[in-house]
């Protein structure tokens, strides 16, 4: 029989697996966004367990505008004019 997953392990693997069978194949619905995090229910096609995956903020990058990024790739921003 297959030893279970503990949380700790499935989140050192990344979640690739299933932590009941050990399979690749998962399934996932949308994901839901809060202001605390996000939430993801996976399924696993290969045995039909199923189990929720919790996200939450630990950091964040500097914010890029549209308009920055086009800037950045020398295609214009809106400072400049056509």
């Amino acid at each position: 029989m297959t030893k279970v997953k503990t949380s700790t392990e499935y989140v050192a693997d990344s979640g690739a697996h299933c932590p009941v069978c050990g399979s690749e194949n998962l399934e996932g619905q949308a994901l839901e966004i809060t202001r605390d995090g996000a939430s993801h229910d996976i399924m696993c096609l290969a045995c039909g367990s199923s189990w929720v995956d919790i996200y939450t903020v630990i950091g964040g990058t500097d914010h890029l505008s549209r308009y920055d990024y086009l800037s950045i790739n020398g295609e214009g921003g809106p400072e400049q004019d056509s």
